[in-house]
């Protein structure tokens, strides 16, 4: 919502009833304080490469415009004044310091860009939603809901929200580590670490867009029902050995 309110389209609103005479000066104030914080919100959300706002784009170096003004707004941030110092004030100023320590230590290690929503924690919201809504949309599962939820994530490789009511936007994760290795196969001495798949190349979702089928909640269900009894099956076979179990 507050994304939603302090954005460019509110504030655009606002100067032009101004100019028509419809609100008062004072509210051009207003406006440019908008303005500036939906600059900040889109510099702490850059994603990708290829987009027209030049707000989102990633921080490349710590001399551009961009990193300038993430420095300067954090003592404007500060200089807020609500009667006492709110948390979120708090929160967002100390936001803006990380990632400014964060991109600036990143980019002397010869990182050639930081793309800032990684430093968010819409990727753990969004577990958690999906979390819930595979645990019969509980706002509180237990601890063995909760196990069940992220097998059933694991094996399906369902990483987006299954709502589109969400206040998160899709964060883009994938499963960069394989499901086999939540299983404990990784830490076999019987098996070399190359024949785990490795994700080496920089893949721009852009501009190779992954076409995703779109399952039902309820098939989701049946198919994760379906390979953890087969998995069970296979586990249970005499002709598998050891490290295939373990696997498996």
């Amino acid at each position: 919502m507050a994304v939603q309110v302090l954005s460019h389209t509110v504030a655009a609103g606002l100067h032009t009833y101004t100019a028509a005479g419809l609100l008062q000066e004072t509210a051009k104030q207003t406006a440019c304080f908008i303005e500036r914080v939906d600059k900040l919100f889109d510099i702490l959300n850059s994603r990708t490469l290829r987009v027209s706002n030049s707000n989102c784009k990633p921080l490349v170096a710590t001399t551009s415009e961009h990193f300038k003004f993430l420095e300067e707004s954090i003592p404007w941030v500060e200089s807020w004044r609500f009667g006492k110092e709110l948390p979120f004030q708090w929160g967002l100023a100390n936001t803006i310091r990380a990632v400014v320590n964060l991109t600036r230590q990143l980019l002397m290690e010869d990182f050639t860009m930081v793309f800032t929503n990684r430093f968010n924690q819409d990727c753990v919201e969004n577990l958690f939603s999906m979390v819930r809504a595979k645990s019969g949309h509980a706002y509180n599962p237990t601890a063995v809901q909760v196990v069940a939820a992220l097998k059933n994530i694991l094996v399906l490789s369902s990483m987006k929200p299954l709502s589109a009511m969400t206040n998160c936007q899709p964060d883009g994760a994938d499963n960069l580590i394989p499901p086999v290795e939540f299983v404990g196969i990784a830490g076999s001495q019987d098996i070399s670490q190359q024949s785990l798949p490795i994700i080496n190349d920089f893949i721009d979702l852009e501009e190779n867009p992954v076409e995703e089928e779109v399952v039902a909640y309820g098939d989701q269900q049946a198919h994760a029902y379906v390979a953890g009894w087969v998995a069970i099956i296979l586990q249970q076979s005499t002709k598998w050995d050891h490290t295939c179990r373990q696997g498996m």
